[in-house]
């Protein structure tokens, strides 16, 4: 078992493991990042770069993590920086794919209006001609008119 030589993490050292779990999309490869990284900042250990599964259940085995675990003072700031940090990740994922589908029916939609639209300028006139009617003063007047019902026609309904 390693000697725990700090009760404590610095700011730093809690920057660099929330910004390595950060890219970790599995939780036991996130636990894994954190708990090498506890093992190098908190004990006189020298932990290699190239830290495989089988050093790490000797950590665990050897009650190495586990005492990290009772020493170390600020890993609940630690856990609250991770779980931020994932939490930011994952709305931002899910706005990306939700604009993406945004844009995919944006594409579609686009691709529907420029089907039908008019092939030549006599086409361009006609629907023109069709678009000024539908959207003449007139015409937008009396639809108000049929949605919005003058107050004495309203006490008379009651």
């Amino acid at each position: 078992m390693a000697n725990v030589n700090k009760n404590y993490l610095t700011f730093m050292e809690m920057k660099e493991i929330v910004l390595a779990c950060q890219n970790m999309k599995d939780f036991l490869d996130r636990k894994f990042i954190k708990d090498i990284y506890l093992i190098k900042f908190t004990t006189d250990m020298d932990i290699k770069d190239e830290t495989n599964s089988d050093d790490y259940d000797k950590y665990i085995a050897d009650g190495t993590v586990s005492k990290i675990y009772e020493q170390v003072n600020n890993l609940d700031v630690l856990d609250a920086a991770i779980e931020d940090a994932l939490s930011v990740q994952n709305t931002a994922i899910k706005a990306e794919k939700s604009l993406e589908q945004l844009l995919d029916k944006i594409g579609e939609s686009i691709d529907t209006v420029t089907k039908s639209m008019p092939k030549s300028s006599k086409g361009w006139d006609a629907f023109f001609g069709k678009l000024s009617k539908k959207i003449s003063k007139d015409n937008i007047m009396d639809k108000l008119e049929e949605y919005i019902k003058p107050e004495s026609d309203v006490e008379n309904d009651g």
